[in-house]
């Protein structure tokens, strides 16, 4: 008898035993209804299960999308899987499995929170959706269609801003048409397969513990070899991409000041607050952007004594990559002093000036494919070579 009991719960789902429980919790009031819940076990359960759902949906997408499995990717690509036939491991979209998980979730929150407001109740089902949606956001911006993940980075916005109106059912339909996207977002994604390894996503963590003569070991071509490679002349950001990254950026900090004035906030603070929010993300981008194109072992040609004897300070070929950072810091500066004396509406005025500094920082040349074919500069070492360790070539 232990055994079956074994096998059934390792035969269901996490999502399911959890539902299961608050089935019994259910069928053991409906019993014996003299027995009233203690409150501090409905305070936990009515966290719990938010929180687990939370996890639910994060997992639901991470754990049968290829792209985010990087063992099922390599091991997907060695059979001969083609869209539209069913993944292996199961559907990434949602399903009638889903939805009647969802569905007991929801009225056993409903159940056990009825002395709460009753949209407590749905708190299940928006926590996993919301997560569901994220986890989809970064696949689709990743291997699918760009324009969706957009879409659904906008939808995001809209989302948080029925949340500050206090509509429930608003938010649920904004949710609802988000999943509409992600669900054609993510046919689409698994439609592209076999991806391109380049869009593997490294371990970031592992860079922190590196040595120098791991990463030599794992470089193919050193020093000068590595700027001589080829170089692919396509801008890895293009217009349109700048434009909706821009767009993007200055709609979260409008949505980020528009939340704020729902708790009583003045104007004038929440101004300030949006203010230093643009000036730490302009200073950040434009101080990336230098390190960009300044630390791929390129440096100046000319150094002090040059300028003196040369009797010039600017040096077109290597000085033209300073020209977007530059021109994006006065703009930063100038475009908000604009809009604030013409009496442009103080939530708006940092969200677009943000959006114009971002535009030029992303689509003002020279780009990174330009520099290093045709940059005056001088080509550094990045890494010395160490003895005894060789490098094929």
């Amino acid at each position: 008898m232990t055994s079956r009991i074994k096998r059934f719960f390792n035969y269901i789902d996490l999502p399911g035993q959890i539902n299961l429980i608050a089935i019994l919790a259910f069928l053991v009031c409906l019993a014996f209804p003299e027995i009233e819940f203690n409150e501090l076990i409905r305070a936990v359960f009515i966290l719990a299960l938010p929180v687990c759902y939370l996890i639910f949906g994060a997992m639901r997408i991470w754990s049968l999308h290829p792209f985010l499995n990087h063992e099922y990717w390599g091991w997907l690509k060695t059979t001969p899987w083609k869209y539209p036939q069913p993944l292996p491991l199961g559907n990434v979209t949602l399903g009638i499995k889903d939805l009647v998980t969802l569905l007991i979730a929801t009225a056993a929150m409903r159940y056990f929170a009825f002395s709460f407001h009753p949209n407590v109740a749905l708190f299940p089902l928006a926590c996993f959706l919301f997560t569901f949606l994220v986890m989809a956001t970064y696949t689709i911006s990743s291997v699918g269609s760009q324009r969706t993940s957009f879409i659904l980075i906008f939808c995001f916005g809209f989302l948080f801003l029925s949340v500050k109106w206090f509509f429930p059912y608003t938010s649920l339909f904004t949710l609802g048409i988000m999943y509409a996207v992600s669900h054609w977002g993510i046919k689409h994604s698994l439609a592209r397969f076999p991806w391109s390894e380049k869009k593997k996503k490294p371990n970031y963590l592992s860079r922190f513990f590196i040595t120098r003569k791991t990463l030599l070991q794992k470089t193919l071509v050193l020093w000068p070899y590595d700027h001589l490679k080829p170089v692919d002349p396509k801008p890895k950001i293009t217009l349109e991409k700048g434009v909706l990254i821009s767009a993007a950026s200055a709609w979260f900090l409008y949505v980020i000041g528009s939340l704020m004035s729902s708790f009583n906030i003045s104007l004038k603070d929440i101004a300030l607050i949006q203010m230093f929010i643009y000036i730490i993300v302009s200073l950040t981008c434009i101080l990336t952007r230098l390190i960009i194109y300044t630390s791929q072992g390129t440096q100046s040609p000319y150094n002090i004594l040059v300028m003196i004897a040369t009797k010039r300070i600017i040096f077109p070929g290597y000085d033209k990559i300073y020209i977007a950072p530059l021109v994006a810091f006065l703009t930063g500066i100038i475009v908000p002093l604009g809009l604030y004396k013409i009496g442009f509406p103080m939530l708006l005025i940092f969200p677009v000036s943000l959006a114009i500094v971002l535009f030029v920082l992303l689509n003002m040349g020279p780009t990174m494919a330009k520099w290093q074919l045709t940059g005056h500069y001088y080509i550094s070492k990045k890494i010395k070579p160490i003895p005894g360790v060789f490098i094929q070539i």
